[in-house]
């Protein structure tokens, strides 16, 4: 196949993926990050986590994502239900997380926070 005939054809189209983490209240109280499929949420809620639909499900595979987990957990209101002792351990008393502008998570049509975020 020549280079003129692969740029005749249709794009090939990339699906999107879907973002499979959320966050859960475990047992003692702290927010984390796991996978939400329905077998891990069954899982998770026999060891009496619960599962917290309401700050959003996103992707974890961006370096940005993984280092910046709990952004969408703040940037949709959920720092009260965050226990003190979590945000002293994770250091947010000192240096607290900084909520971009543009209020969206990193996913595959916004892969980067910019300056005017």
């Amino acid at each position: 196949m020549t280079s003129s005939e692969l740029l005749d054809q249709e794009p090939i189209e990339v699906p999107r993926a879907n973002p499979i983490f959320g966050y859960y209240k475990m047992a003692n109280g702290d927010i984390t990050v796991d996978v939400i499929s329905p077998m891990e949420r069954m899982h998770y809620m026999e060891e009496g986590w619960k599962y917290l639909p309401q700050y959003g499900t996103f992707d974890l595979t961006s370096y940005y994502a993984s280092n910046n987990p709990f952004e969408l957990f703040f940037i949709r209101g959920g720092a009260g239900e965050m226990p003190a002792n979590q945000v002293l351990a994770n250091g947010f008393h000192v240096k607290a997380p900084q909520i971009p502008r543009c209020k969206k998570a990193i996913d595959q049509t916004h892969k980067r926070h910019n300056p005017t975020c």
